[in-house]
């Protein structure tokens, strides 16, 4: 598939809290500056560890967004064994870097990203151990890479923000809805099936907010748009939360019945 090294897939970084904060172990390819590869670092491991005060199921990988960047990143994390660091461990994480505009994609193959990112634990002796670890991720970025060439090219480029086919319409409307609700209570897994026609079975939590776009047609003269708005709903986005309801037109609020 042409294109699909530099427009979907960009980078794979791992991090750790060093003795002076979080900070950048490794990256490849290597094409942060070191500025840059801090800010990840700072935003992957200081915002994920604090959510529900734990880190988050080894088999489960957490989607964040860094748009500042224009891009998504898919999150592992990670515990490397330290005697002399605080409770006997230091925390870790492995990010693998997407071009924003893929970030339907990326939920929608997150079974694969799964078995593919989680055994790279095997970092921890060598991260230990002070060793470099580029081949490593050289690797998983070639597993990656070939596993994005094998999906049909259509299924890609469905997602691509594109100019609209070259068409005229009579009416056309957008609207913003926010969907709101509890964490957990499967708002991002309904939209995804609305939006996509697909099915997730694994807890992703969403990180702030994603925005996802449904366009309807109406008897070939009237164009609708549907700007979904997906908040996350973890007490740690609380004070934030209400900043994305400005300018909607409607909401949809979720809840679990059996809860």
């Amino acid at each position: 598939m042409t294109g699909l090294k530099t427009d979907v897939l960009k980078a794979i970084v791992v991090s750790k809290f060093g003795q002076m904060g979080p900070e950048a172990v490794a990256c490849y390819p290597d094409i942060f500056k070191e500025l840059t590869l801090t800010d990840i670092s700072i935003k992957t491991i200081s915002i994920l560890a604090g959510e529900d005060g734990k880190l988050p199921d080894p088999e489960n990988l957490s989607v964040l967004p860094m748009p500042k960047l224009k891009m998504a990143s898919v999150i592992f994390l990670f515990e490397i064994p330290d005697p002399e660091a605080r409770g006997g461990v230091v925390l870790a994480a492995l990010s693998v870097l997407f071009n924003h505009k893929y970030t339907s994609v990326i939920y929608k193959m997150m079974d694969d990203l799964v078995k593919l990112i989680t055994p790279m634990e095997k970092l921890k002796g060598p991260m230990k151990n002070g060793e470099d670890i580029t081949d490593s991720l050289a690797e998983l970025y070639k597993k990656i890479e070939e596993f994005l060439n094998k999906s049909q090219e259509d299924e890609v480029t469905r997602y691509q923000i594109t100019a609209q086919a070259q068409k005229t319409y009579k009416l056309k409307y957008s609207f913003k809805i926010i969907v709101i609700g509890d964490g957990r209570v499967g708002k991002t897994t309904l939209l995804l099936s609305f939006v996509d026609k697909a099915f997730r079975e694994l807890y992703i939590p969403t990180i702030g907010v994603q925005v996802s776009l449904k366009n309807f047609e109406f008897e070939e003269t009237t164009l609708v748009k549907y700007n979904l708005w997906d908040i996350a709903g973890q007490d740690l986005f609380k004070q934030i939360r209400s900043n994305f309801y400005i300018g909607s037109q409607a909401v949809l609020i979720c809840f679990d019945v059996t809860n």
